[in-house]
């Protein structure tokens, strides 16, 4: 196991959201509050969909600034109570600021445009792990392959940048950035602050 990623699982541990005895407690409904718990993991919910909002620790960083951070990452979702997809949220220094568990779709997509409570953080850059039930070698199909180029549009013209579309199931990742953009992210030049 990388440093990188022993560092994560050490964060997600410490803050209850992975290892041995974590699970996913109820979502509550929360109309116009929001409970924060101890472990800055922030429950919120209306319409059809609760979804979590888990914010790092500041003494605790979680940096990604390169794509095997993202595939470590992108690993440990299957120890989290994820049931669909992470969205992450980072900073300019691609210091994770924020992580959304199974956020609504519209939300994922116009997150730059919506005030979501609890989420008062700065963010420039987001990442989504997708779970799948199998990650199929090859090329990716033709509907994960337009509804990447759509939501690195959408993210684009909402001034973020979409680091990559993960696909996971916990055993193996595909980057649909790799995959599917001619320019990806990942190999333009990166120093971590």
């Amino acid at each position: 196991m990388s440093a990188h990623r022993q560092h994560v699982s050490r964060a997600l541990r410490r803050r209850g959201l992975s290892g041995p005895g974590a699970h996913a407690a109820p979502a509550h409904r929360i109309e116009h509050t929001v409970a924060r718990s101890s472990l800055d993991e922030v429950a919120i919910g209306g319409g059809s969909h609760d979804f979590r909002l888990w914010l790092p620790h500041p003494a605790e960083p979680i940096v990604v600034a390169s794509f095997a951070d993202a595939v470590s990452l992108a690993f440990e979702v299957a120890d989290l109570p994820v049931e669909r997809e992470l969205l992450v949220l980072l900073d300019e220094y691609r210091q994770v600021t924020a992580m959304l568990l199974d956020p609504p779709p519209p939300l994922g997509a116009w997150i730059g445009q919506t005030e979501v409570p609890g989420l008062d953080v700065p963010f420039t850059h987001t990442l989504s792990v997708v779970l799948v039930p199998e990650v199929i070698a090859g090329r990716p199909d033709h509907r994960h392959r337009t509804g990447y180029l759509a939501l690195r549009r959408m993210h684009g013209l909402q001034g973020l940048a979409l680091l990559d579309v993960l696909l996971t199931d916990g055993h193996a990742v595909q980057s649909l950035a790799l995959a599917c953009d001619p320019d990806p992210i990942w190999h333009e030049p990166f120093e971590a602050a």
